[in-house]
């Protein structure tokens, strides 16, 4: 199965501070990606060089996201978003991109044990386009792995956010820190997914000493220098 980093989730519950954060720090202000209608989040986009982008997502503050959450569970709200705490902001997970169709998604999805089954997902560009893939996400607490996302229709419309948002960062690494690494890119790897992944040099899986939890570490160079984005940003006072 051919895959390859597609992009990193930066999530957070205050969108908008978030980004206005990120551009203090980088020099980058990334552009509206748009609403996840019904999913009670929002995003903004940059462009991290070749297929690769940050997405920055939050609470949409247009969408009544307790009414989702009442009749869905904090779970009908991407990637625990609803659940974070008011000044918590931390690159979660990223995604790789397999296509060719709902189908093949799902024989993928299968094969990875920390996949939920696969979604639909829908937004509105600013400009009006709707832009339509499924996306299998990691079951919960499992945001160290990556989730799979299919881009087939949005690629035959030359549309993929890679392409379309703001530029001026680069990809530098994606460190993904936990305790076992060997036992890390064995499940990638039985699951298919590691040999594309890691022939990118772009992903590095190292071991977590200083702390019991995982993390991911994104290195980007920016007009503003070469940094290292984290967890708990906000929090930290890097994002104040």
């Amino acid at each position: 199965m051919a895959v390859t980093l597609d992009h990193i989730v930066l999530a957070t519950r205050n969108l908008k501070k978030a980004c206005a954060a990120f551009q203090r720090l980088t020099g980058i202000m990334p552009s509206l990606g748009g609403s996840h209608v019904g999913r009670g989040t929002a995003n903004y986009l940059c462009a991290l060089g070749g297929d690769v982008y940050l997405e920055i997502v939050g609470i949409d503050p247009e969408q009544d996201v307790d009414k989702i959450v009442v009749e869905g569970g904090p779970q009908a709200v991407p990637f625990g978003i609803f659940s974070m705490g008011p000044e918590e902001c931390k690159v979660l997970t990223f995604s790789c991109a397999v296509n060719g169709g709902t189908n093949h998604l799902s024989d993928a999805a299968r094969t990875a044990s920390w996949l939920a089954d696969p979604i639909e997902m829908s937004r509105k560009t600013p400009s009006g386009e709707l832009l339509e893939w499924s996306l299998a996400l990691p079951k919960e607490n499992n945001n160290e792995y990556p989730f799979l996302i299919d881009w087939t229709e949005v690629n035959r419309l030359g549309l993929h956010p890679s392409k379309t948002s703001t530029e001026g960062g680069r990809l530098v690494s994606l460190d993904v820190e936990v305790q076992d690494p060997s036992s890390y890119k064995d499940d990638l790897n039985n699951a298919g997914i590691g040999h594309g992944l890691f022939e990118e040099n772009l992903v590095c899986v190292k071991q977590r000493i200083e702390s019991p939890s995982n993390r991911l570490v994104m290195v980007l160079e920016t007009p503003n220098g070469t940094l290292s984005l984290s967890d708990n940003l906000l929090s930290a006072g890097i994002f104040c």
